[in-house]
């Protein structure tokens, strides 16, 4: 009997596909415990991987991001998408070119859904935390995630968000795993945080209360002690942006200059006794050196 992951795969029965994906959704439920999630998961992640056709991966991936829509608890939904992040980090490495545009059409679809799912819940902060929890749990704060989740995370975020008129404060909260990223990320995802949600909230007239939220956030993040010193002047480049586009001037536009240059360290220990041994050895080196000149060769 061929495996829940073929049936939802199958490019030659629409029908098929259809009944596994109905049999997934009215088995998802709010008390479904953890490990039946990840099971589902990778179950789900080698649906993409089998699925042939342009046409089936579109669909599956809509009929996979809908699913969140089966939840009706907060709980359930962080869970079910920290599932969806993990499986998604966990198999990354083994993605190659020419499947990597199926994941990346997922995880679009299931970040549409879930602004979705939050819309129906009236943008409650609780629901917009659980998802924004898990994102920041799934991607960005896991250790062993590649940069490959975040940077598409970083890139369809506004466009969702304007598409679904996402209000300024629940906005913000699905923006915080990425401002974070700009102290505790790889610089190649401070870089896309700032030219794909910085910089093009500078010009989006619907988006300024928006935009003054992110501004005193990235101010905070060229001012913290944990950011790189490499991507503060980038930083307070992004805040004059910012500032120029909200007229607000509460916080400073101009970076700081940089603190005076510690002493030199003295040297170990260690390293003037190796020093020490080197200079005898060239010592002895050298007086050999004169001592075979002087031997008295026959001719």
């Amino acid at each position: 009997m061929p495996t829940l992951q073929q049936r939802l795969a199958d490019s030659a029965d629409p029908r098929t596909r259809r009944q596994a994906m109905q049999a997934l959704s009215d088995f998802l439920r709010d008390d479904l415990d953890d490990l039946a999630m990840k099971k589902l998961w990778r179950s789900i992640f080698f649906a993409m991987w089998l699925a042939d056709l342009p046409k089936v991966h579109d669909e599956l991936a809509r009929s996979v991001a809908k699913t969140v829509h089966r939840f009706g608890e907060d709980d359930a939904v962080r869970r079910w998408t920290l599932c969806f992040c993990s499986t998604l980090a966990a198999e990354w490495a083994r993605l190659d070119k020419y499947r990597l545009d199926k994941y990346y059409l997922l995880a679009r679809h299931f970040v549409r859904e879930s602004l979705a799912w939050c819309r129906a819940k009236d943008w409650a902060p609780a629901s917009v935390d659980a998802f924004a929890a898990a994102i920041d749990a799934g991607w960005f704060s896991a250790p062993k995630c590649p940069d490959g989740p975040r940077l598409h995370y970083g890139d369809v975020l506004l466009e969702a968000l304007v598409e679904f008129e996402v209000p300024p404060s629940a906005a913000h909260r699905f923006c915080r795993p990425l401002l974070n990223a700009l102290v505790h990320g790889s610089a190649p995802v401070a870089t896309r945080v700032l030219d794909r949600l910085a910089a093009p909230l500078a010009d989006v007239e619907a988006m300024r209360p928006l935009a003054r939220l992110v501004q005193a956030d990235v101010h905070g993040a060229a001012a913290a002690e944990a950011t790189p010193s490499s991507r503060r002047a980038a930083l307070y480049a992004a805040v004059k942006t910012l500032s120029a586009a909200t007229g607000d001037r509460s916080a400073p536009v101009v970076a700081p200059a940089a603190p005076a240059a510690a002493p030199p360290k003295k040297p170990g220990k260690r390293r003037e006794l190796l020093k020490k041994k080197a200079r005898k050895a060239a010592l002895r080196k050298k007086r050999y050196a004169g001592y075979q000149k002087k031997k008295w060769h026959p001719t």
